[in-house]
């Protein structure tokens, strides 16, 4: 798969998400660190919806 993907959500679930502040993220933009930045978002996971959901 390749492309981009764009995703918006609130700071509390982006954090758990990303495993990382926003202010963490924003010091590695400042550092011109774009490596790294791939490399956290990629390893964000689909949630299986049918794990969370009740019938």
């Amino acid at each position: 798969m390749s492309g981009d993907q764009w995703v918006t959500c609130f700071q509390d679930s982006a954090e758990v998400i990303l495993q990382a502040t926003a202010n963490d993220l924003g010091a590695l933009k400042e550092a011109q660190d774009e490596q790294r930045l791939r490399v956290v978002a990629s390893e964000v996971k689909v949630l299986d919806t049918e794990d969370y959901c009740t019938g």
